[in-house]
């Protein structure tokens, strides 16, 4: 089964616990696609929240440097 189809699995049985997950599992998928996935440790807890509004730009940046 893919993200996907587990989220909206996730989404029919309750809507705002599929809410609450999405944005760890997001992460989870960027850190194994940039080969970082050993990041993920038991216990630890990921989360993207990414927004743009018109004109403005989205930037990321590594705050424990």
């Amino acid at each position: 089964m893919s993200l996907w189809q587990e989220l909206a699995t996730l989404g029919a049985a309750g809507l705002s616990a599929a809410r609450i997950i999405e944005p760890h599992l997001d992460a989870l998928s960027i850190l194994a696609q940039a080969g970082q996935g050993d990041l993920n440790i038991a216990g630890s807890t990921w989360g993207v929240f990414a927004a743009q509004a018109p004109g403005e730009v989205l930037t990321a940046s590594d705050s424990h440097g």
